[in-house]
């Protein structure tokens, strides 16, 4: 199976905003028409410093049949957990 598909980048500060997947040449076995997945990014801080992390995602799928199903997913309240040890001799 391959794939194609496109990405956005913030022109300023050169972070992912969005990727986009599109399945080609579907294996037959599998009775799929169609087969999507976009992601979307943003920058999010966490603690003292900022990340690029999903925000959300969607995979849409559509049978030779016609019938579609989205699989849409939001990711959020990303912490930070740490904890500091102290080792003495």
């Amino acid at each position: 199976m391959s794939y194609h598909g496109a990405f956005w980048v913030d022109a300023l500060t050169l972070d992912l905003l969005r990727l986009e997947a599109k399945a080609d040449e579907i294996l037959p076995f599998l009775n799929l028409k169609r087969a999507d997945n976009g992601i979307s990014y943003a920058r999010i801080r966490i603690g003292s410093a900022d990340f690029v992390l999903p925000q959300a995602s969607e995979v849409m799928m559509q049978d030779l049949k016609g019938n579609e199903d989205h699989n849409p997913t939001a990711f959020g309240q990303c912490r930070q957990f740490s904890r500091e040890s102290v080792l003495s001799f």
